[in-house]
């Protein structure tokens, strides 16, 4: 009887050892995650920022060249050909303002779920010091980078109208060096944009 009582209180402690111990581990884990997906997440939203930004200027730089070229060739087309690029780039300006991510990424998916997941299971968080806040965060950043996600792909989008168009206008004048020449920064600027979203 005293062997079974003190084989019952072993197990007890040890029961209670092990699940003492499988807490704190998932509650590091859960912590460790959370900062890395909160600083993947906000890195990524800022190379994302910074990189449609430069895409967009190095865009309008060309445009502005090949107009003021085009106006010692033809005042005329120039003013037409680049008539409403001002009011372009304002709309794009405003589309950038709200966007939400319209396509699928796996990857971000499993990320937004398994945060989601910890959001609505806080148990799970209940021994993590700030966890609630972290999590919170990291969620905030997330929705961030979906917002920079889909303005990339905007800008991806409207850098490809734009390229056709100019193209379209602008063969007739002998611009074919400046074109190739717009058309290969298109292409590295798609590229870069692209990698980041790999990431």
């Amino acid at each position: 009887m005293r062997f079974l009582i003190s084989l019952l209180f072993l197990i007890f402690i040890c029961g209670n050892y092990l699940l003492a111990q499988t807490d704190t581990s998932s509650t590091l884990i859960s912590t460790n995650y959370i900062a890395k997906v909160a600083s993947k997440a906000n890195s990524l939203e800022q190379k994302l920022d910074k990189k449609s930004e430069k895409a967009l200027a190095e865009l309008q730089k060309q445009e502005s060249k090949m107009k003021k070229k085009l106006m010692k060739i033809d005042s005329l087309a120039a003013n037409n050909v680049f008539a409403n690029a001002d009011n372009k780039y304002k709309e794009l300006e405003q589309k950038l303002q709200n966007s939400k991510l319209k396509q699928y990424i796996p990857r971000l998916d499993s990320l937004s779920t398994s945060l989601k997941f910890l959001e609505s299971n806080p148990q799970l968080l209940k021994n993590v010091r700030e966890g609630k806040e972290k999590l919170q965060d990291a969620l905030s950043k997330m929705k961030g980078l979906e917002g920079q996600l889909q303005k990339a792909e905007d800008i991806k989008k409207f850098l490809k109208e734009r390229k056709q168009f100019l193209k379209e206008q602008l063969s007739k004048f002998g611009f074919a060096k400046d074109l190739k020449k717009l058309i290969s920064r298109f292409i590295i600027m798609r590229n870069r944009l692209m990698n980041i979203k790999r990431c």
